[in-house]
């Protein structure tokens, strides 16, 4: 029975080839993008799975509220890992990682800049799963300026595996004995470690304060029956013991008066497999996803699906007429309605089946381009992948049986006599469900189109925004500091050379918040200290990113005092309560210096702007503690030609440095990662709603071709009274117009709530521009014209004499 309905589906699709080709297109399609929507969801979904104890590893964060100002950190104190084994029995292990700056590692002849340098406890490797090559992982650590390798980076610097015993030197200055090879870690994971170096190394990893210097990623394995919230719920205790006699005494006051301030310091647990979608604090080792968006993408990804399966009901049914016939013979001969069913449930699956084969086709072709769009690197793999083949085939099956369920039960149900007399197929309930299934389909596409259009117009705002500086036509050459003394006359080249407008060196790059400090009015008792976020820059910093003084002057290098001089910018100002801050001296909670205030700055965004701007300051190179060299070395150029004087830039860098690789990036690109996911998030919502609304007019052609076939004779006596081919056309058309109108005033409410809760992620935002929503509409209209057109014009045009004949 089986090799019958197959057959007889074959051979029904080959003898409607123009059907088949519409339907199977616009099924392979939807199915395709669905596919690739699920491979996405699942690869973020996967993250940190690697790991054997996933369920139990959590990472504890830092939030921190004060003097109005919230902070949450994916670091804490030095301390805090060995205070959570020792408080907590339910804590069976804790470790602890952190990166700073990014390292030169030289072997033999070999000198390479690594990003993915991390500093690591030596018991790292029992918490989680990174299996070891050579070594051992109990050992690999334990003592300083040991390091361990992963597997590609061995090959990279020795040729082989073979590394352990090998000495390597970290910026010219130390040496670091390999002591293990790893596996490179997955793809999957919240964080990817090419080189573990051994905590032990560092002086501020053996740090008490458990208030200061709040800079390792720390991680613990909870007992199996404790839950994260659980868990969290009893770290106030150690807050008490430990975090707030320590805050009152650097204050110089009360525990209770520090409370009674407003400051808050909780510690954040987090499971290690939340961290990827669900953690965007500071510090964190990587960019991470947004569960929001993954729910958002598997969300259109059904919705496109669906759309494609409306299509199949639409064609199906608009073909219903040619096959009257076919089911009133066969009733006629004894055919059964259940035996028709599954003849067209059957010829439903077989197109199912060639699309979804099409599908994967489509990915697998498509996969790289896709993987450049969001900068992912999944991979579909028929073979080595278990899931794939049963995936496939169920879902061909689900998609077979929902598109063709109701056309198979539709055209089962025709009377066979009515249909041999030649009586009408189609009902008034039937062409309920059509008007319903074109809303549903544009109603989905007008949500879509106008998400693009709030993301477009978000995106727009963000690169419109006077942002208080300028990084257009800088470029940042790295790691000037390891050229040490030699920096300034780096510096002084490139400043004589024409392409050049400014050259300004900083400890951080502009936009990174990594240092803080607590200053108050020399005046005023410890307890006004107020934090103040740091970066410090040399004088020509500020001429470099344009930053436009509100008040006073920048440093200069003509001015020794400017060594203990301070800018702030105008938050910082509101934060100290300085109402003539020019002058003022400010005082230190960790330094014995006082700092005279010689500029205001205008307020910068130098973080998102779904961030507030946060107090700032800029201190002069020089002072006590700091060596005057900055890892960055800002240039701005007077040309968007960048070829000539980068050219220059790296052969005055490799004349002075030694012979050191000369790195360099373009600012406007860092700034940009920090929009990256809302970038990624509008690309792929204009894309997917580019292919929802082609979808959704393969559905529109299919109904235009139903009703063109159910109203050829009332077109032929419209025609022969005298109705123009134009009137006719608009005549169609002012039946799927108006439903195009419903589906889009169905769509304008959930598009603006929803859209609406995505604008509230950003402090700066926009506004949900008005004409977004007649746009969505004529676009709508004049898609659905375009779409339906040439086949109600051909159906108005045609001979009104053998229309009605025909009839």
């Amino acid at each position: 029975m089986f090799k019958n309905y197959l057959k007889a589906s074959l051979r029904s699709l080959s003898t409607r080839k123009g059907f088949s080709f519409i339907n199977v297109g616009g099924l392979a399609l939807g199915i395709a993008c669905f596919i690739f929507i699920g491979l996405y969801v699942r690869e973020e979904l996967s993250y940190d799975q690697y790991n054997e104890n996933v369920d139990q590893i959590h990472r504890l964060g830092l939030h921190l509220f004060l003097d109005g100002t919230e902070s949450n950190f994916a670091t804490v104190a030095a301390p805090v890992a060995q205070g959570l084994v020792d408080n907590f029995p339910e804590v069976s292990a804790a470790t602890r990682m952190a990166q700073s700056g990014i390292p030169v590692l030289r072997y033999e002849n070999k000198a390479f800049s690594e990003e993915r340098f991390y500093w690591a406890d030596s018991n790292v490797f029992s918490v989680f799963t990174i299996p070891f090559i050579q070594g051992d992982p109990s050992l690999a650590l334990t003592q300083p300026n040991t390091i361990v390798f992963s597997e590609s980076m061995a090959m990279k610097y020795f040729g082989s595996v073979d590394a352990v015993g090998k000495t390597v030197q970290m910026d010219g200055r130390f040496d670091y004995t390999v002591t293990g090879v790893v596996e490179d870690i997955p793809e999957a994971s919240h964080f990817h470690a090419d080189f573990f170096a051994a905590m032990a190394t560092r002086e501020n990893s053996r740090n008490t304060s458990w208030v200061t210097q709040n800079n390792f990623n720390t991680y613990f394995i909870l007992d199996e029956n404790t839950s994260a919230a659980e868990f969290e719920a009893k770290l106030p205790a150690i807050v008490d013991v430990n975090v707030w006699p320590e805050a009152a005494a650097l204050f110089n006051i009360t525990v209770e008066q520090v409370k009674a301030s407003g400051t808050e310091f909780d510690y954040i647990v987090m499971p290690l497999k939340d961290i990827h979608l669900k953690s965007n604090l500071r510090a964190e080792f990587e960019t991470n996803g947004n569960i929001v968006y993954i729910w958002l993408f598997a969300g259109i990804g059904l919705a496109i699906l669906l759309i494609a399966c409306v299509n199949y009901i639409n064609l199906s049914t608009a073909i219903s007429a040619r096959k009257a016939k076919e089911v009133g013979i066969r009733k006629a001969v004894g055919s059964s309605r259940n035996q028709l069913v599954a003849q067209f449930l059957s010829d439903s699956v077989v197109m199912s089946f060639i699309a979804v084969g099409l599908a994967l086709t489509i990915v697998k072709l498509a996969m790289p381009l896709l993987n450049t769009f969001t900068g992912k690197a999944i991979e579909l793999s028929l073979l080595s992948d278990p899931v794939v083949v049963p995936a496939a085939i169920i879902l061909a099956l689900i998609v077979g049986l929902v598109a063709g369920a109701y056309p198979a039960f539709f055209l089962s149900s025709f009377n066979p006599v009515k249909v041999l007399k030649g009586s009408g197929t189609a009902g008034s309930s039937k062409s309920v469900l059509r008007n319903g299934l074109i809303v549903f389909q544009y109603s989905i596409s007008a949500v879509l189109v106008l998400a693009s259009l709030v993301v477009y117009g978000q995106l727009e705002y963000i690169q419109n925004t006077n942002l208080g500086f300028s990084g257009d036509q800088v470029i940042v050459v790295k790691k000037t500091d390891d050229i040490g003394p030699k920096l300034e006359a780096f510096k002084q080249r490139i400043r004589e050379k024409s392409s050049v407008l400014a050259v300004g060196n900083s400890q951080s790059l502009f936009g990174d918040i990594g240092n803080d400090n607590m200053f108050r009015p020399s005046e005023q008792p410890e307890s006004e200290n107020k934090l103040i976020w740091l970066n410090f820059t040399d004088a020509g910093f500020a001429e470099t990113f344009e930053l436009e003084m509100a008040e006073g002057r920048y440093f200069s290098r003509d001015i020794a005092s400017d060594e203990s001089a301070i800018v702030l910018n105008e938050t910082a100002v509101s934060l100290l309560g300085l109402e003539e801050p020019i002058g003022q001296k400010l005082s230190s909670m960790f330094s014995d210096q006082e700092l005279t205030v010689v500029g205001v700055v205008k307020d910068f965004h130098v973080e998102s702007l779904q961030n507030d701007i946060k107090p700032f300051g800029f201190m002069y190179y020089g002072l006590e503690g700091n060596n005057g060299f900055g890892r960055n070395t800002s240039v701005r150029l007077a040309s968007a030609n960048f070829t000539n004087v980068l050219a220059e830039i790296e052969a005055e860098w490799l004349a002075i440095s030694n012979g050191q690789a000369f790195e360099y990036e373009f600012f406007d690109k860092v700034f940009e990662e920090k929009y990256l996911a809302e970038k990624n998030v509008g690309q792929i919502l204009m894309a997917f709603s580019g292919l929802a609304i082609l979808i959704a007019c393969l559905g529109l052609f299919g109904l235009a071709a139903f009703v063109t076939t159910q109203r050829t004779k009332e077109i032929g006596i419209r025609k022969s009274l005298g109705a123009s081919a134009g009137g006719i056309v608009l005549m169609l058309f002012k039946d799927f117009g108006k439903w195009i109108l419903v589906a889009n005033l169905l769509a304008w409410p959930a598009a603006y709530f929803l859209m609406n809760d995505w604008l509230q992620n950003f402090v700066f935002r926009t506004e949900i521009a008005l004409w977004y929503f007649p746009l969505s509409l004529l676009a709508g209209l004049i898609l659905a014209f375009i779409t339906i057109g040439g086949k109600t014009m051909s159906a108005a045009q045609a001979n009104p004499v053998k229309a009605l004949k025909n009839e």
